[in-house]
């Protein structure tokens, strides 16, 4: 399983993970997360087997592979599913992720609620009024959570965050409140 997402320097990590039956259970364990300098197929297949080869995993044993649907993963052609087959020499089939599969219900079915869409972008806005220097140095609660549309889990940590801090934000913003200052100090 490989998967991608960029940090809060911009940069690429790529963790690669594994799913094994011991002693007749299903265990998934981390191997690595790697900072990717590339981002096409063959890269990651490369990335994946030279870590595999590394950690002696023998790749006459992989059943199948695992990632998202975008095309540079899955893509059947040129995609890392079809690239790892060719270059193991064997069918290996590709399962979509079931956690990404349930990302996109939960995307469509929010898109289909304009509340709740009206409700995230409140939530993105506070995000962005607490953390302007100005604002952050006098609130004394948690630090908010950007909103990652690919990452759901974002979206819950917000909610706890307002939740739990809500009188430590209505505190600070009173503090603020007729003071005239530029946003973006």
């Amino acid at each position: 399983m490989d998967d991608g997402t960029k940090d809060n320097n911009n940069r690429e990590n790529i963790p690669i993970a594994i799913r094994y039956v011991k002693n007749g259970k299903p265990i998934e364990s981390l191997l690595s997360i790697k900072n990717a300098t590339n981002l096409n197929a063959a890269y990651f297949v490369q990335m994946t087997l030279d870590l595999l080869k590394s950690l002696n995993i023998n790749t006459d044993y992989m059943l199948s592979q695992c990632y998202d649907g975008a095309s540079v993963m899955s893509g059947s052609k040129g995609g890392v599913q079809a690239l790892m087959q060719k270059k193991l020499n064997r069918a290996i089939p590709y399962v979509h992720c079931y956690n990404h599969q349930l990302h996109l219900v939960i995307v469509k079915a929010v898109s289909e609620v304009t509340e709740i869409g009206h409700f995230f972008n409140q939530c993105r806005l506070i995000h962005k009024v607490f953390n302007t220097f100005k604002i952050n140095s006098l609130y004394e609660g948690n630090n908010t959570v950007r909103l990652l549309e690919q990452r759901w889990s974002s979206h819950l940590k917000i909610c706890e965050i307002i939740y739990n801090n809500y009188d430590n934000m209505i505190n600070c913003l009173k503090k603020v409140h007729g003071n005239s200052f530029d946003g973006n100090e």
